[in-house]
């Protein structure tokens, strides 16, 4: 297979990633797969200070991958378990996935 892939700067925390309206139409047309890696990982930064790329980013993210139909598929990297043992977490008897969440974002 051809490489198909395109890397596009944008900025995660921004509507549309900081795109033109038809940078970002064309990027919901053409793009069949989200790799989204985009993140401030930093331990020592107050919630507020990290909110704008890690929350509103990933919200971002996924109103992306909505925009067409049939939605895309989104695979995210988290930095949640690289500081620490997770594997000697007591949550890990529970489940390998201690930290769930239930999106739901509305089309606009």
């Amino acid at each position: 297979l051809p490489d198909s892939r395109e890397q596009v700067a944008g900025d995660v925390s921004l509507p549309q990633f900081g795109l033109s309206s038809d940078k970002y139409a064309e990027l919901v047309k053409s793009c069949s797969i989200v790799y989204h890696l985009a993140a401030v990982a930093s331990f020592t930064l107050t919630f507020q200070q990290l909110k704008a790329a890690n929350v509103d980013g990933a919200v971002h993210v996924l109103r992306f991958a909505c925009a067409s139909v049939p939605a895309k598929t989104v695979h995210h990297v988290s930095t949640l378990s690289v500081f620490g043992d997770w594997q000697r977490s007591e949550q890990r008897a529970e489940s390998p996935f201690p930290f769930q969440a239930r999106w739901r974002i509305k089309r606009r």
